[in-house]
């Protein structure tokens, strides 16, 4: 409690380096998406639900076992599915710019430039996690070399 005087208030003490809260591991954050979406679903709010999912899809990259990855990025799909009736098309847009992208970053890679290919990887990453790992760790192991 907070004790006053004429000019003068006495407070408790706030630890000024307050232990931060553990980080959550990238499979963390995903399924944490996934249930706030299931949540947004059961109340209707299926718009607000897809872009929970499509941002739980995004972060599907910082998955490095591929199996969990493949696991995840089927329960987003699944849950999409229930909801959004134009899902498949968008989804498969989705792989094609990752394809798209995936091919632009081999011609900057044979090009000389694993910077930039590594760069246009990510951005594919975040449109299909699948589609373009490979090449991505291929591209970091030529950037350590």
């Amino acid at each position: 409690d907070t004790v006053g005087y004429r000019y003068l208030n006495i407070t408790p003490l706030v630890d000024p380096n307050p232990e931060p809260p553990p980080k959550l591991k990238p499979f963390e954050v995903v399924l944490t998406k996934l249930e706030v979406a299931d949540a947004l679903a059961e109340q209707g709010s299926f718009e607000a639900a897809t872009l929970e999912l499509l941002a739980a899809r995004a972060m599907l990259h910082t998955i490095q076992d591929p199996a969990t990855r493949a696991s995840l990025l089927s329960e987003v799909n699944r849950r999409w599915k229930a909801h959004d009736p134009i899902q498949k098309q968008h989804a498969s847009t989705l792989k094609k710019s990752a394809v798209r992208l995936t091919i632009l970053a081999r011609t900057y890679l044979d090009s000389g430039l694993p910077f930039t290919a590594r760069s246009i990887l990510e951005e594919a990453l975040r449109l299909d996690p699948e589609v373009p790992f490979e090449a991505w760790e291929l591209t970091v192991q030529m950037m350590g070399d």
